[in-house]
């Protein structure tokens, strides 16, 4: 546990030294009064627009969360309460600042509302990280597939491949690993490599992978839509081949462990993309990819909401539903 919080301050500490360097990078090359008149065009019906896909997102999430969890209880799951948990959870991670007590918590949510072993929660949390990157790398190979017909030449092409590619790589490693079945006499790395032989024999079955690539493009999708739509909102022109293209590739950097929520690194892949390949101006690029993290703290707010209404997670039984409301 205290590793893992420390994790997350290193991580927050990368985030706000990149987010220093782009800012005495501003200071000197870019107009801050540009930028703010950015977002001066918002346009709040279109903004409204934007939080609603956002929910898309997080049920997307749900949705990868609710297949690991029916195979890893192996039993129905209900969506509505996943989806529950997965709001909460993220309200958890940018009201914290440490946003591995999201990781935590929804460890604990997970384990009291489906009566889960602690292990088998624990290794829901870490699988949905690992398949969710999984899936976004699986976004870039498809998205990779259009290339040909892409009128765009950058370097960052060659590399975002290479990314992808050894995305792939871990995959066929994990799946490897699943029908190994690799065994060592030390119990730390023999409960490790069960682990990963677990999340290996998952990732071979169709019944479970094909869903989640469908989930996968789903979330990307939702992703890219909603930084289109924050163009479309404040009056930005964005290059919607650009934005195809490296969607994945945002999506990746916003997901990466070392920095906290994205901040720093997302800003710095949108000015790449959007801004240096498509042709935007820095400031509108900028305020695209700052505007988006603020639309992923607004879609948490439901969270808190939900968390307030019922504190508790545990599963709602014939008994307790009966004596809400009376006095003793």
């Amino acid at each position: 546990m205290r590793r893992l919080l420390a994790n997350k301050w290193f991580a927050l500490v990368n985030s706000l030294a990149i987010f220093g360097l782009l800012f005495w990078w501003m200071a000197s090359h870019l107009d801050f009064g540009a930028m703010v008149a950015v977002w001066g065009r918002l346009d709040p019906v279109w903004f409204s627009t934007v939080i609603g896909v956002m929910g898309l997102v997080v049920l997307a999430a749900t949705l990868r969360l609710q297949g690991l969890v029916e195979h890893v209880g192996g039993r129905p799951v209900d969506f509505v309460a996943l989806a529950r948990i997965s709001f909460v959870s993220l309200f958890i991670a940018h009201g914290a600042p440490i946003s591995a007590l999201s990781d935590v918590a929804r460890v604990a949510m997970v384990k009291l509302r489906f009566d889960l072993p602690v292990g088998d929660a624990i290794r829901v949390v870490i699988y949905d990280r690992i398949v969710g990157a999984l899936g976004i790398v699986f976004s870039g190979l498809v998205v990779s597939m259009a290339l040909p017909v892409v009128d765009i030449d950058s370097d960052l092409l060659t590399y975002q491949t290479l990314l992808w590619a050894g995305g792939i790589c871990a995959f066929l490693l994990l799946v490897w690993a699943g029908r190994a079945k690799l065994q060592v006499p030390w119990r730390p790395v023999a409960a490790v490599l069960d682990g990963i032989a677990g999340l290996g024999n998952l990732l071979g079955h169709a019944g479970f992978l094909v869903p989640q690539a469908a989930i996968a493009l789903m979330f990307t999708g939702c992703i890219g839509l909603v930084l289109w739509l924050i163009a479309v909102s404040m009056n930005v022109p964005a290059d919607p081949i650009v934005l195809f293209v490296f969607t994945p590739l945002i999506v990746f950097v916003n997901n990466i462990p070392f920095l906290y929520l994205g901040w720093g690194g997302r800003e710095v892949v949108v000015v790449a993309t959007l801004g240096a390949i498509g042709g935007m101006p820095t400031p509108e690029a900028l305020a695209i990819s700052i505007t988006y993290g603020f639309v992923v703290m607004l879609s948490a707010l439901p969270g808190a909401v939900l968390w307030l209404l019922r504190p508790t997670f545990r599963k709602l039984t014939a008994v307790t539903a009966a004596g809400i409301g009376q006095t003793p």
